[in-house]
């Protein structure tokens, strides 16, 4: 929701993005709703990405750390859960396609 009266669907964010972006963008958040993550794999794929895609921070150490450590702990929560082969190179493939869809968002002229 934007606000108590506009719900932010396919129609407003045409509007908001363009068809292209707009298209895009729900084609890949359907693709990553496809995955049926749990909370807690959410949650470590998002700590895992934002290690990942972080640059130019003052303590990069760390943050090559913290990712080393999400990742191991992302890994250890997807084959606990028992996601086989395919379904961790899908989604691991899905991940690698963030920098881009950030990207094609950042670069919309809202002119």
């Amino acid at each position: 929701m934007l606000d108590e009266n506009v719900q932010f669907d396919k129609k407003v964010a045409s509007i908001i993005l363009g068809d292209d972006v707009q298209n895009r963008t729900f084609k890949y958040s359907s693709k990553m709703a496809s995955f049926k993550l749990t909370e807690v794999e959410v949650a470590l794929s998002a700590a895992f990405i934002f290690t990942t895609f972080s640059k130019n921070l003052l303590n990069m150490d760390v943050v090559k750390e913290l990712n080393e450590y999400y990742g191991r702990a992302l890994y250890y929560v997807l084959t606990l859960n028992k996601r086989n082969k395919d379904f961790l190179e899908n989604y691991i493939g899905e991940l690698c396609k963030l920098p881009q869809m950030n990207k094609l968002c950042l670069d919309v002229n809202y002119g």
